[in-house]
């Protein structure tokens, strides 16, 4: 690999940063539109739903970003665009109980090799997966709407991580898989018991 393309390159266009703002407008949405997990009290609490809107949008963009930067580390351009498809099932998602959050995703071109493609696909599920274990482990010492903010972050995050590393049709899971399996496992596994944890937290 030449030198050219191990260099760090972080460069934004101004069609890009356009398609950053749709998105993350459309998922802001999404996040206000109902309470995560069907809990319609959060409703009466508009600092906390915020709260969590600001963060389900920022889980999001980071995921995207992550790709992003990785890719532009292996000198391959890489671009978040918003899809036509991507963003009516978000907005459908609006007045619909089930949530489908897709507005758009890094589009990437260039000449690569599996490993290159492993590691740019792992890097979004990797980066939710981070922010989870940060929300756990300052939840534990938490009370009242800070505590239930953090909760409610770690399974905003636990979720996206898992659900992205599904091996199947377009996930992340399907690239990493295809490059390293025991990866996979690993990072699939964490997700899952990050998962549980907070699913189970939440019944405590």
């Amino acid at each position: 690999m030449s030198k050219q393309k191990k260099r760090r390159i972080i460069w934004f266009s101004g069609t890009e940063v356009k398609h950053l703002f749709i998105g993350a407008v459309l998922t802001l949405a999404i996040g206000f539109s109902i309470p995560l997990f069907g809990e319609f009290y959060l409703y009466g609490y508009p600092g906390v739903l915020t709260a969590l809107a600001g963060i389900f949008a920022c889980s999001f963009l980071v995921h995207e970003l992550a790709h992003k930067l990785t890719a532009q580390h292996y000198g391959l351009w890489a671009e978040f665009r918003v899809t036509m498809f991507g963003a009516l099932i978000t907005l459908l998602s609006l007045i619909s109980p089930f949530k489908i959050i897709s507005p758009g995703a890094v589009m990437i071109g260039g000449v690569s090799d599996r490993k290159a493609i492993g590691r740019i696909s792992i890097a979004g599920p990797l980066v939710n997966i981070a922010l989870a274990i940060f929300f756990m482990v300052f939840l534990q010492a938490l009370h009242g709407n800070t505590a239930l903010v953090f909760h409610r972050s770690l399974m905003i995050n636990s979720f996206i991580a898992l659900f992205n590393l599904i091996p199947f049709g377009v996930l992340d899971g399907v690239k990493i898989f295809l490059w390293n399996k025991l990866i996979w496992a690993i990072t699939f596994f964490v997700a899952l018991l990050l998962t549980a944890y907070s699913f189970g937290y939440l019944q405590l």
